[in-house]
């Protein structure tokens, strides 16, 4: 036994020590140099064997290097690093020899000697040979121009540099043994292809540019323009660029209608190496007319502005239509008050029932129904606002509105309604909020189309009196619920442009109207819901358990929508429509 575990402890000592690890602590400016390394370099303390972690010099950086070399030869870097090999190199570690060879693109290092002379042969640099001193803290200067040396910054090829960090020291058997560990910096110094312009369009003070990469790996571009003509390889010589853009198109915003402008664009890789420009375009930005200025253009009587505003209140047919809203607002508060109130006692019993256990309601096969307060639905339907019906009006046969924006759009609502009669059926007062927004083309004063976005947002707004009939449905069952809806609404609209601001007009004698304002009205719905609990009766139940939700359904329904101002103002832009919702409802 005894001679076995003597050949277990010679064969021990005669295994080779575990690989040493070398960590970069710290890349920085050398004393007297002039050469700032970047994020390139990746200054981030890390193993040289973290392939994560890249190190790199690009096109830009070796043109730095090689300028700092031709002009003051101080393109240099301190590298701080340590070294460890968690399992104990050997008692005579304190005395070992180190040191730090350089081998450029192309050439080789002899890792297995010890470093004794300033070149090692076949392009070898060697900048550090040292003994002694504990395995932290080691530093040496390396001159960045000895890692790039034979190559050519500009329109070179890829290549990689590599730095070595040798240890000579002797094992804990006494054993002489040489160790190194490699950092790999790449030298990406090819350029992406040049991307080709796809369209470029004039705007309203802007200037739209797309285009197309010719390397699928290729995401980055950046965009030069200039009021005087530049060639397409020397793109520096354009004022005006764009940040690293990542998407494939670009307006040039802040610009002069009617003057020339000269663009291209490039492409960067992930180097951040930029190609030339494939070509120089020219495009002009071009006075647009947006929604509002088309619709005024072609005679549009809206001025704007919010109803009841100072032309209503010197009519005075607004006045009952506030005393309207402002007692629905009352109503609904009062009722929004007492329906909290119910839902905090709701809240309560059914944390209190909670407390007895999930047992008693598996046995338990009656239900009796949580009070009913309230109701909400989410609804959308498609939305077209009647604005074209005043020109079909006056006889004019103008569209402006299916001139510069498309047909229709969905329109997005949430209505709340709180029940204050349950006898023949559900009798509730609510309110309803919704949005709408459609996006069309602006078009130029030849009549052309332009890339310029005009966005008209409208955001409807009611006060409600519902009635359900709710009978067939309590006493048999039946599963769908007829119900009608009427109320006064308000709809506040706004225009946008393609510079993304509040449209505005200017006519002839240099009156400005702002593309925003409010049209009341009034509107009634019929509509149809089927009761989803009659299909999954128990998942019902336990929905009113759990959350109180006594009903779900799903709805069907038609709405008049008459947003024009009570048809008594001619100035108004018309909001109306007949809408088609769907949607969800649930009884609370």
């Amino acid at each position: 036994m005894a001679a076995i575990a003597a050949g277990l402890l010679a064969l021990t000592f005669a295994l080779p020590a575990s690989a040493i690890q070398v960590k970069i602590d710290s890349i920085g400016t050398a004393s007297g140099s002039k050469f700032v390394p970047n994020k390139r370099l990746s200054r981030t303390s890390a193993l040289v064997s973290d392939t994560s972690v890249k190190r790199l010099i690009n096109i830009s950086d070796c043109q730095a290097i090689e300028k700092q070399f031709a002009d003051e030869k101080q393109a240099k870097v301190k590298v701080t690093w340590s070294w460890t090999d968690f399992l104990n190199l050997g008692a005579n570690i304190a005395n070992a020899n180190y040191g730090v060879k350089v081998a450029p693109p192309n050439k080789t290092c002899d890792t297995n000697s010890h470093i004794a002379s300033k070149d090692d042969g076949d392009g070898c640099k060697a900048f550090e040979y040292k003994s002694g001193g504990g395995t932290a803290g080691k530093m040496f200067e390396m001159d960045l121009n000895d890692l790039v040396s034979g190559t050519k910054c500009t329109g070179g090829t890829d290549a990689q540099a590599k730095v070595h960090f040798i240890i000579k020291y002797q094992d804990t058997n006494l054993q002489d043994r040489t160790e190194f560990a490699t950092l790999t910096i790449d030298l990406d110094l090819s350029v992406p292809n040049p991307p080709t312009v796809s369209s470029v369009s004039g705007g309203n003070q802007n200037i739209k540019v797309t285009w197309k990469h010719a390397d699928t790996n290729t995401t980055k571009a950046r965009v030069y323009w200039s009021e005087i003509s530049f060639s397409k390889d020397a793109v520096d010589a354009a004022p005006k660029k764009s940040d690293t853009l990542t998407a494939t198109s670009y307006k040039i915003t802040d610009l002069t209608n009617d003057k020339t402008y000269f663009i291209a664009v490039t492409a960067m890789d992930d180097a951040e190496n930029e190609s030339p420009a494939k070509e120089v375009v020219e495009a002009r930005p071009v006075p647009v007319q947006d929604l509002w200025q088309y619709y005024k253009a072609n005679g549009g009587a809206s001025e704007g502005g919010f109803y009841p505003g100072c032309q209503a209140s010197r009519r005075g047919d607004g006045g009952w239509l506030a005393a309207l809203l402002v007692v629905l607002l009352i109503v609904g508060v009062r009722l929004r008050e007492r329906w909290s109130e119910r839902a905090v006692k709701r809240a309560l019993g059914l944390l209190a029932v909670a407390a007895i256990g999930v047992s008693v309601f598996a046995a338990t096969e009656a239900h009796a129904e949580s009070p009913r307060t309230a109701s909400i639905d989410v609804r959308f339907g498609y939305y077209l606002p009647a604005i074209d019906t005043e020109f079909a009006d006056n006889g004019s046969g103008h569209t402006p509105y299916k001139d510069v924006m498309k047909d229709s759009a969905l329109h997005k609502g949430i209505t709340v309604d709180w029940l204050v009669f349950n006898g023949f059926g559900e009798l509730s007062f609510g309110f309803g909020l919704g949005f709408w927004e459609q996006e069309g083309t602006g078009k130029a004063y030849d009549g052309s189309k332009t890339d310029d976005k005009t966005i008209l947002n409208i955001l409807p707004i009611t006060l409600d009196m519902s009635y359900r009939f709710t009978v067939l449905a309590e006493k048999f069952r039946f599963p769908l619920v007829p119900y009608g809806r009427v109320g006064a609404g308000y709809g506040i609209w706004w225009i946008t442009n393609g510079l993304e601001e509040t449209a505005t007009y200017t006519d002839s004698k240099g009156n400005t109207s702002t593309a925003r304002g409010g049209v009341a009205g009034l509107h009634w719905s019929a509509g149809i819901r089927l009761l989803l609990d009659v299909f999954e009766p128990q998942a019902a139940k336990g929905f009113d358990m759990e959350l109180g939700v006594n009903h779900s359904y799903l709805f069907i329904e038609y709405q008049r929508m008459s947003l024009n101002n009570f048809g008594t103002d001619k100035k108004v832009l018309d909001l109306s429509d007949d809408i088609v919702h769907f949607g969800l409802a649930f009884d609370l």
